[in-house]
């Protein structure tokens, strides 16, 4: 596990270097934390808010042991007040400084919203409408991966605009919300400016 006074810097190239690990297949066993060690208290570094597609599993893209990742997984990686307060108890609770929104290649939701619009047929269900009505599509005529891009930035945002938890959070300049996007055919994560 690492220390817990690193700066955001410090954590990021933690992500980065265990995505290294994954993508060239050096990755370690992330179960290898025992979980007689975690039963009394948590203390994971960053928070993945992930889509729920069964290929994106933060803890092997990242290739991190049990406990170091507050993992929250919903389709399209949207934003919902669930998910806010998710990610408040990480802040408040746990003191984690660094808040991630990871989209994915070949994203489900995002294509099945996208779909819609280009066919201007609704969503199958009214649930399903709700989760379209939440995931944020590029300009017309672009690729899947702008679609995707401007999703994962737009969720990044909405955190700020559902919590003033989390405005005062980021205030602090060792705090960060950033959105980032996995290739899935190179397992490789690209982390957005």
């Amino acid at each position: 596990m690492p220390e817990r006074n690193l700066s955001i810097p410090e954590y990021l190239n933690l992500l980065k270097q265990g995505n290294q690990r994954w993508k060239t297949g050096n990755s370690t066993n992330w179960l290898s934390t025992p979980a007689d060690d975690l039963v009394e208290a948590q203390t994971p570094y960053a928070v993945i808010i992930a889509c729920a597609d069964s290929r994106v599993v933060p803890e092997f893209i990242f290739d991190s042991v049990l406990g170091e990742l507050f993992v929250i997984r919903i389709a399209g990686n949207i934003v919902t007040p669930e998910v806010v307060a998710s990610i408040e108890f990480a802040v408040d609770a746990l003191g984690i400084k660094l808040v991630i929104v990871l989209g994915h290649q070949n994203c489900g939701a995002v294509t099945g919203k996208l779909n819609s619009v280009r066919q201007e047929t609704p969503a199958p269900t009214p649930n399903m409408s709700q989760m379209f009505d939440q995931i944020q599509l590029a300009p017309k005529d672009q690729d899947l991966f702008e679609h995707i891009k401007a999703n994962t930035n737009h969720q990044a945002t909405e955190i700020f605009k559902l919590s003033s938890l989390l405005v005062e959070a980021n205030k602090d300049e060792h705090f960060a919300v950033l959105s980032a996007y996995y290739k899935l055919d190179e397992k490789e994560v690209i982390f957005f400016p």
